[in-house]
């Protein structure tokens, strides 16, 4: 029987008691329908699960990754122009001096940091642990304390005593967190350190250190002008903005090019903190997320808007009823908006944990070793900001996808619907918006799997593709030398001939080679590079990866030789300086001659090299900006660097041989660690976890996109079919047969389909083109696989529709015409 809607008659109540009595009716009503009330509760929790997650990471990542009082005031200085990567570590010691004297009516405070992953021991197995040398001033500069004790001070500079603050993790994790670390010693590269003071837990940066040490200068530093390696941070003068700090900035930088004309090409930037330091990959990456996250609650608010239009026609005679009883149809409006704002309160509960779960499998699937330089990933976790904005979007989302369906239900006619013998049914305008909406679930679900598609085929081509190396069966591991120790070029050949030499007499290992930096590890040395013939200055420059390497490397990467020779022992210190290079950097400087005995230099003073064999191109990163393809390897023994990765090919599963490797290393050196000890197979798929994590993201978010899109249009279907059965009913009295029913009803989904499909092709161009600019370069457009997916697309649409077709071809024409 219709409920009437009652009115509170206790004008007492107030407003809240009103809308608490209106919640009460909502409830009851939604209790009333509870198959449909389900799916639109776990419909949103889904979206609303996908958009908290989204924001959260893109708050703790990209809006707030540093949460220090002071960096609101902070900057970053490089020498470098404004492009999209920012050259971080990039500052001559020699300019930074210089700038700290000269800038002081823009910036109060001015502080440097240098890269330093001492080697730790006398506490254990030797390890390296991540650290940086720093100005004293970069903790002020950021306005951070100590949590225990004390940062460093400017007479730490000069003491006479090495001084060092720790992180809280390696504090907890090597000493307990014992407050009796404060003044004990801790051996860095075989050097005593006195613990001064230990960080808060969210202190981290630049880049995750575990400890910090004084950064000091040596007496001729003001000469060095050429070899950038400092991060240089500043803090805003009270009155001063970034614009001010760069003005001043290009007016040294003009004064720095007359002085010394080679450096004619240098350039000078100034950013915020929070960009200098973030990392520039995860910000288009996050915002391709959260684009398709909002499509998902798009296609989500179309389905539950559906849905709502059909509850609303099936209650049309209860809602006639209620406006003949004296309701007003402002009122019928806001307890219909009030029933789906309860489903959407319930959905909202549901999703924080599943967001919070959704959260931890993110940092799960992020490697440990890549966590350090993820900012902000202590903030990855669910917070008040984050529920506030999922609350915001669950009561827009809501408002748009049941306001339009509840008019339209409050304007229907009291006396059309209630005249007796009327058919409940659907005007045309219903019918046309449930199929709209229908059809703008597929067009959005189709953007959403090809966005998908695009980044999964990338992934293959990262990880799946030709690298240019065999990473098969090969086990790795770093070795960084301290230079106090190592200082002298002599000791790191005998360590690195002595490693080898053990190695090669076990039987599980074929050969095993030296190369200063692995391809996708993500490290590389960018170096000037010259032509003989070409003036050696630094507008001539060209910038080259170089990579030492032992004589072998090739062999046990499986690095093929194209022309010459490769490189051999007797390619030695005493020798002449010779090196190999790859294809890339023949077709850049010798396209069409022959590169062998063609010489080059790799410093402005620099001797000649000459070149001995080409061999081919091996793939640096997964991002083809970050590093070129032109490379040189020169004989390790003639450039032995101070850090490098042994390369192991082994008979069987490499990742069993790592205790040979470190007895090795340490049977040399007892207090030399090794690190990343890693199969070559690990180290790809840890460069392109976040790749990885990027395309099965939006994979998840695509496939449960699809899964609503053919649950609303199962649902469209089953709704008309339901409203059509009297009229199936007719035709197969009349002799219809059963396909002939199939074709009728499915034919609405067939159109529905091929519009949804069309538009969603076109809105896959677009989100392509898109792509294509925020992922670097690694995303290319691919029309066959748009075209592939709409065609499986369409298949999971048709069949979806098809289980109510094949339902009303099943319908007894005597039942059929005896349905109200």
């Amino acid at each position: 029987m219709p409920q009437r809607l009652p009115e509170p008659t206790d004008t007492r109540a107030g407003f809240t008691g009103l809308v608490w009595y209106d919640v009460r009716q909502a409830w009851r009503a939604v209790r009333q329908h509870p198959a449909l009330s389900i799916t639109i509760v776990l419909v949103l929790t889904v979206a609303l699960a996908a958009n908290a997650t989204i924001f959260a990471l893109a708050d703790a990542m990209v809006l707030r990754p540093f949460r220090y009082p002071g960096v609101a005031r902070a900057v970053m200085i490089a020498s470098d122009g404004h492009t999209p990567i920012f050259a971080r570590t990039s500052v001559a010691q020699g300019d930074f001096i210089e700038w700290r004297e000269q800038t002081r009516e823009v910036m109060d405070r001015l502080a440097a940091a240098s890269w330093w992953d001492p080697n730790y021991t006398k506490d254990g197995p030797p390890q390296q642990i991540p650290g940086f040398r720093v100005s004293p001033a970069f903790f002020e500069i950021l306005g951070a304390q100590a949590e225990l004790g004390r940062t460093l001070i400017e007479s730490d500079e000069r003491g006479a005593e090495q001084v060092a603050v720790l992180s809280d993790a390696f504090w907890k994790r090597q000493f307990g967190g014992s407050r009796e670390v404060l003044g004990r010693l801790v051996w860095l590269d075989g050097t005593p350190y006195r613990v001064v003071g230990v960080m808060a837990p969210d202190f981290r940066v630049p880049f995750g250190p575990d400890v910090w040490a004084p950064l000091s200068f040596p007496p001729d530093a003001r000469s060095e002008r050429r070899n950038g390696g400092l991060m240089v941070f500043g803090r805003l003068a009270p009155a001063a903005t970034i614009e001010d700090a760069e003005n001043r900035m290009q007016v040294l930088l003009a004064a720095h090019k007359r002085i010394y004309p080679e450096m004619a090409t240098q350039q000078v930037s100034v950013r915020s903190f929070t960009e200098g330091l973030g990392d520039p990959v995860t910000p288009p990456f996050i915002a391709v997320f959260q684009a398709a996250a909002l499509l998902l609650l798009l296609v989500a608010c179309a389905n539950v808007a559906n849905l709502l239009l059909a509850r609303n026609t099936e209650r049309s005679r209860e809602l006639a009823v209620r406006l003949a009883l004296g309701a007003a149809r402002g009122r019928l409006v806001w307890q219909l908006v009030l029933e789906a704002l309860v489903l959407s309160a319930i959905a909202l509960v549901l999703s924080m944990p599943l967001a919070w779960a959704a959260l931890l499998a993110s940092r799960e699937a992020l490697p440990q070793a890549a966590l350090r330089f993820i900012p902000g990933i202590v903030y990855m976790s669910l917070e008040p900001r984050t529920f506030a904005v999922t609350l915001l979007i669950a009561l827009v989302a809501t408002l748009g996808a049941a306001v339009i369906p509840a008019w339209r239900a409050a304007r229907g006619s009291v006396s059309e619907t209630l005249r007796p013998g009327t058919r409940v049914s659907d005007s045309a305008g219903r019918q046309r918006g449930r199929a709209i909406l229908a059809t703008a679930q597929i067009a959005l679900t189709l953007a959403l799997l090809a966005t998908a598609g695009l980044m999964l085929s990338a992934l293959y081509r990262a990880t799946g593709g030709p690298v240019g190396f065999d990473a098969t069966s090969v086990l790795t591991g770093s070795v960084p030398l301290p230079e106090a120790r190592y200082a002298d070029p002599v000791k790191r050949r005998q360590l690195v001939e002595t490693v080898l030499t053990q190695l090669r007499t076990s039987p599980a290992i074929v050969d095993a080679a030296v190369i200063q930096d692995l391809p996708y590890s993500g490290n590389y040395h960018l170096t000037r590079f010259w032509t003989e013939g070409v003036p050696p200055t630094e507008p001539n420059a060209v910038r080259v990866v170089t990579r030492p390497v032992t004589p072998n490397a090739f062999g046990v990467l499986g690095v093929p030789l194209v022309a010459g020779r490769a490189l051999t022992p007797a390619d030695n210190e005493r020798a002449p300086l010779v090196a190999v290079v790859s294809q890339a950097l023949v077709r850049k400087f010798w396209p069409n001659t022959s590169p062998l005995a063609r010489r080059f230099r790799l410093a402005s003073d620099g001797p000649l090299i000459s070149v001995v064999g080409v061999v081919g191109d091996v793939k640096q990163d997964w991002i083809p900006m970050f590093a070129p393809d032109q490379v040189v390897y020169q004989p390790f023994a003639q450039a032995p660097p101070m850090s490098f990765a042994f390369v192991i090919r082994t008979v069987g599963d490499p990742a069993q041989l790592g205790a040979n490797l470190r007895a090795a290393v340490q049977a040399a050196d007892p207090d030399q660690p090794v690190v990343e000890l890693k199969t070559f197979e690990d180290v790809i798929a840890d460069k392109v976890a976040g790749l990885r994590f990027v395309g099965n993201t939006l994979a998840v978010i695509a496939g449960v996109s699809a899964l609503l899109s053919s649950v609303g249009l199962y649902s469209l279907m089953s709704f008309l079919t339901l409203r059509r059965t009297r009229e199936i009913g007719v035709r197969v009295a009349l002799g219809a047969t059963s396909w002939d029913v199939i074709r009728m009803t499915g034919s609405t989904a067939a159109r529905l389909t091929a519009v949804g499909i069309a538009i969603g092709l076109a809105l896959s161009y677009v989100a392509g083109r898109a792509l294509e600019q925020a992922a670097f370069g690694i995303v290319t457009g691919n029309l066959p696989l748009a075209i592939g997916l709409g065609v499986t697309l369409a298949a999971v649409s048709m069949a979806a529709s098809y289980i109510p077709a094949r339902r009303a071809a099943a319908i007894e024409p005597t039942e059929a015409l005896r349905m109200e």
